[in-house]
């Protein structure tokens, strides 16, 4: 049977993060590691200010105390360097953890006025936009702290009320939220704790994150 860990207390997996208030965002997540392993590869954050909100999902590569390591250096990393471009972000980790097995990352930023979102990854952290659109987002091949080829910007029009969703590999790419009933309307940390009972791999660390803007 699965421990879940339920995460809407201010710290998960030793990261500190914002607490959830009301009136602020509305997000949801829900975490399991390997075999219940004390240390978990997957870790996240977020960031809001006045005009955006940043989201950050990272997979460390492998399992246990090592792969949660180079995950919470890369949190680390890009708390630091909110203000940077995109790309310049994934640069820079990719520098600074080479002497780690590195990592797989995802970085949402959501600029609230003018409803865009834009995204950019290496490696397997899945984001899709659920709603009345249904989007995934790509990402591109390599291992940040390990080298890559290229990384792409995407960027798509938000509607109010649209699920942004970001997993790890955890959970399968082919992830579909259809399946429940009224899901927008479901409460962000329910659906969230009922996808990773639903679909979480008992052979690696899962994580997700729902963000309704």
């Amino acid at each position: 049977m699965k421990k879940i860990r339920k995460t809407r207390q201010v710290t998960q997996g030793g990261v500190r993060r914002p607490e959830k208030k009301e009136g602020t965002m509305d997000i949801g997540t829900a975490t399991h590691s390997f075999f219940n392993d004390p240390h978990c590869g997957d870790q996240y954050r977020w960031w809001e200010n006045k005009d955006s909100v940043t989201l950050c999902m990272v997979d460390g590569l492998g399992h246990g105390i090592e792969a949660e390591k180079a995950a919470k250096a890369a949190i680390c990393c890009v708390s630091r360097n909110l203000c940077e471009p995109l790309p310049r972000i994934f640069e820079k980790y990719d520098r600074e953890i080479s002497h780690t097995r590195g990592v797989a990352m995802s970085i949402v930023i959501v600029d609230k006025r003018n409803s865009v979102l834009t995204h950019a990854g290496i490696g397997n952290v899945s984001v899709a936009i659920r709603g009345r659109k249904k989007i995934n987002l790509s990402s591109d091949w390599g291992i940040v702290g390990g080298g890559y080829r290229k990384l792409n910007t995407n960027t798509a029009d938000l509607d109010a009320g649209d699920l942004v969703l970001m997993w790890t590999d955890g959970i399968s790419e082919r992830l579909d939220v259809s399946g429940y009933d009224n899901f927008p309307y479901i409460g962000t940390q329910e659906l969230a704790d009922l996808i990773l009972r639903d679909h979480a791999k008992e052979t690696d660390d899962a994580t997700i994150l729902i963000y309704k803007g």
